[in-house]
């Protein structure tokens, strides 16, 4: 949603004379010395090793290096039985009369888009746009902030807050983000509907991505910690790094997600930490289906 600056320290050396194995000692002290200061500037998890750093129209995998310690994840069975149907199945009899056998190859289409420099805290509807894009939607990143989203001065769960093409903006919440989609989906004469599926289980989710559908997540910039405030609307708290990321795979062995981060590109994680991550921001969620 908002973007963090970084800062860097220049190191200044004196001396009249020094020879050559002093100059290259004191020059992989500074080196050592300006990486150090580097990383104390970073967020907690803002550490990037490979991949890309949010390019738009990248699609290398950034991954973060873990704060907490990897946490073993189950195997799809165990995953499967322990939340599967638990808290959408309601949901999804409205969709299919066995939704739980309706596939699709969506998640193999995801392109990173990035949120920059059009939308700098539009991430909500440059998540949408991801989605849509992967399944076979012609749109610009700008589309759906145009002609499709509600706009509040205070309302961030039915619209959004402040104005997504300047840093100024503000948010919106998965009520908001799913009826713009269905406006979009709508005008675009399809069958599918977005869904507000906040409050389901991590492993619903899950499910939904094994099947091919990629579920738009709430999460916080960096994967940091969310900061909540004691602002609130109607029932839904706010916190001040909130961001919105698209769950597109898994792997088990070992336990890893990948999201696609308009702010920093194809980002890979351990599944454990973005489990309790998703809980911690409020379970919030949307699908397309």
């Amino acid at each position: 949603m908002t973007t963090m600056g970084k800062g860097a320290q220049n190191s200044v050396f004196g001396g009249m004379k020094a020879n050559l194995t002093v100059r290259r000692s004191v020059s992989i002290a500074a080196v050592a010395l300006l990486i150090l200061a580097l990383i104390l500037a970073i967020p907690n998890r803002a550490i990037l090793t490979g991949g890309t750093n949010g390019r738009e129209g990248s699609s290398g995998i950034v991954t973060w290096i873990q704060s907490p310690p990897e946490v073993d994840g189950p195997s799809s069975t165990e995953a499967q039985n322990q939340g599967v149907g638990s808290e959408i199945a309601s949901v999804l009899a409205e969709i299919a009369p066995n939704p739980r056998d309706k596939r699709a190859n969506y998640t193999s289409n995801i392109n990173h888009i990035s949120q920059y420099p059009e939308l700098p805290t539009g991430c909500e509807v440059v998540a949408l746009t991801i989605v849509l894009q992967s399944m076979g939607f012609s749109l610009e990143k700008t589309t759906i902030a145009e002609y499709y989203l509600d706009y509040s001065y205070e309302d961030f769960v039915h619209a959004f807050v402040g104005d997504p093409f300047s840093y100024e903006g503000m948010a919106a919440y998965p009520p908001a983000i799913a009826k713009a989609a269905n406006a979009f989906l709508e005008d675009q004469h399809s069958s599918m509907k977005a869904y507000d599926i906040t409050g389901t289980s991590w492993y619903d989710l899950l499910d939904f991505v094994e099947r091919g559908f990629p579920v738009i997540i709430w999460s916080t910039l960096y994967a940091t910690e969310p900061w909540f405030t004691d602002d609130e609307y109607e029932g839904w708290r706010w916190y001040l790094n909130e961001h919105c990321v698209v769950l597109y795979w898994v792997e088990y062995e070992p336990y890893k997600v990948w999201v696609s981060d308009p702010t920093s590109g194809n980002v890979q994680d351990n599944g454990g930490y973005y489990h309790w991550l998703y809980e911690e921001c409020g379970s919030m969620a949307v699908v397309i289906y």
